[in-house]
């Protein structure tokens, strides 16, 4: 495997959306997830497997990730902004930030609320 590849499958590539994207100040953002570290496994991750491996072998919450954005734009309201969005994982929107488990190369959308007229 090249070491493009394997960078490419390492990180996560955050795109924001809306008020997420004008409080950031970007549209893109990557996370290698090796500069992640995860505190623990979630205790509702129904896989048994996922649950008795380690770390670098499963991946990381997506509730990590999101801790690891409000600490990169510390003096923001990011945290504000992220407690009201949704969330999508490679085109997929999902609602249980702790039962996806990232490994490496996902897209991650944050999307606002929307209101229109």
């Amino acid at each position: 495997m090249s070491n493009t590849a394997y960078s490419k499958r390492s990180r996560i590539t955050i795109l924001y959306f809306g008020i997420a994207r004008t409080t950031t100040g970007t549209h893109i953002d990557t996370v290698d997830i090796s500069e992640v570290s995860t505190p623990s496994i979630p205790a509702s991750h129904k896989d048994e497997h996922v649950k008795r491996t380690a770390p670098c072998e499963y991946g990381i919450p997506l509730s990590r990730l999101i801790e690891v954005l409000i600490e990169r734009h510390k003096g923001t309201k990011l945290r504000e902004i992220l407690d009201i969005c949704q969330w999508s994982v490679d085109l997929e929107m999902t609602t249980n930030v702790e039962d996806i488990l990232l490994r490496g190369g996902e897209e991650v959308g944050v999307i606002p609320p929307v209101s229109g007229g």
